[in-house]
């Protein structure tokens, strides 16, 4: 099979239609879910206007522009949160309000308690300072908009949206169902930690960075399986993990060309089709997707770092996909130093970001510095080397909130705007 540049396999697993279907939970149960419809606000909040603070509510128009001072209101009563504001607001009137209730027909001001000198026992006042029209009153529509976006399809609930909906009476919403992936870990010559280790054997350690991020992206991980390298094993556990019938199916190991990488001809034999193997990108050329049944197939290299960089930039925005939502996008910004080796092709390096510029952790132990990274750059095959101040694109190693993902012309310039002219 063709080995696939990194774009073509990149727009390839970000034009995955969803695989999961919807269900209908209450908001108490929909934290962290993914929305699977748009929604719009059904009216306009508040519905009618509002009282913003504590005072009385009067009619502008019994103001004097000149002589406000001179004006008495006379207090018709006062009005409570959730109480029917009563009838229209008679001429040199006034009620008393507290914060959120509705003001009555005709009142469009409110005039602060601390503002007015109260008279005649409680029947009358005067105001200490003059109001506008308007003034302390909030008006339909400054909580939100008649069919304004309330959720957009693919969203993940927060506890703001959670807010936001129950404020329209909302008491349940259509969320997609969890994705549901399942692991398998090949390589013969791999020791869970607190097992025995060989001299030559190594301690496995991708499954425990997958099963963290799935869990942290609200994906539900069905189990983690551990085999060696020959044909039959894999077999044998590829199937018994499809029984599970998962959504994805992640491997680690097995993919690149030496001679116990027996993943792919696994997969084939068992009736897989695969659309990508090996994608022109470094590191992470060892990579495997395709789809068998319902089932959807990733196969990460089994060396650590790399299998890092092809979740990040291939996985992870397929599983977004998959899931119902949209990748997260690119972000721009400037190298703040000259990158040491020239990419001859796409090349990732861990980096970490301040301020819209991006330092990579060339110099650091690679481990070191996926630790302390908060972003993979991408660094494009050219000519000329890679220096200060150019502009290039990132993944946020952090995101959980979805978007449509791009490669836009850069909207920064290069050197001269970090290092002045």
């Amino acid at each position: 099979m063709t080995i696939l540049s990194f774009r073509k396999a990149h727009h390839l697993l970000t034009d995955l239609p969803a695989a999961v279907g919807r269900e209908a939970v209450p908001l108490a149960r929909a934290l962290g879910r993914r929305a699977a419809e748009d929604l719009q606000a059904p009216h306009a909040l508040p519905e009618r206007p509002r009282a913003a603070m504590d005072g009385y509510v009067l009619r502008a128009a019994d103001l004097p522009d000149i002589f406000w001072r001179e004006a008495v209101f006379s207090i018709a009563g006062s009005i409570q949160v959730g109480e029917d504001p009563g009838p229209q607001l008679a001429a040199g009137t006034c009620r008393r309000v507290v914060t959120g209730a509705f003001l009555p027909p005709g009142g469009d001001a409110v005039i602060p308690q601390e503002a007015v000198e109260v008279q005649e026992g409680g029947r009358s006042l005067r105001l200490k300072k003059k109001v506008a029209l308007g003034e302390n009153v909030m008006l339909p529509g400054e909580e939100a908009i008649a069919q304004g976006d309330l959720l957009r399809r693919g969203q993940v609930l927060s506890p703001r949206d959670l807010l936001v909906l129950s404020s329209f009476g909302i008491e349940e919403v259509q969320v997609y169902r969890p994705l549901e992936v399942a692991l398998a870990v090949t390589g013969s010559e791999l020791v869970a930690p607190g097992h025995v280790k060989g001299p030559f054997q190594i301690w496995e350690s991708t499954s425990f960075f997958l099963e963290a991020e799935l869990s942290r992206l609200g994906f539900r991980l069905q189990q983690t399986r551990r085999v060696g390298d020959d044909p039959g094993s894999l077999a044998e556990t590829f199937e018994d993990l499809l029984t599970l019938r998962p959504h994805v199916l992640i491997t680690t190991g097995g993919v690149s060309v030496g001679p116990r990488d027996w993943v792919p001809q696994v997969w084939r034999e068992l009736g897989a089709d695969i659309i990508v193997e090996k994608v022109q990108m470094k590191p992470g050329k060892a990579f495997l997707a395709g789809r068998l049944g319902e089932t959807w197939l990733f196969g990460l290299s089994g060396n650590p770092p790399a299998a890092l960089t092809s979740f990040y930039a291939l996985v992870r925005p397929a599983l977004f996909c998959l899931a119902g939502g949209e990748p997260s996008p690119w972000r721009w910004g400037l190298l703040g130093e000259d990158v040491h080796k020239p990419p001859n092709r796409p090349r990732f390096i861990w980096a970490t970001a301040e301020g819209g510029i991006f330092h990579p952790l060339q110099d650091l132990p690679t481990l070191e510095a996926l630790q302390k990274a908060d972003h993979l750059l991408l660094l494009e095959p050219r000519d000329d080397p890679y220096r200060q101040g150019d502009a290039v694109q990132a993944i946020s190693l952090e995101d959980r909130e979805d978007a449509p993902l791009s490669f836009p012309a850069s909207p920064v310039a290069g050197r001269e705007s970090l290092h002045g002219s």
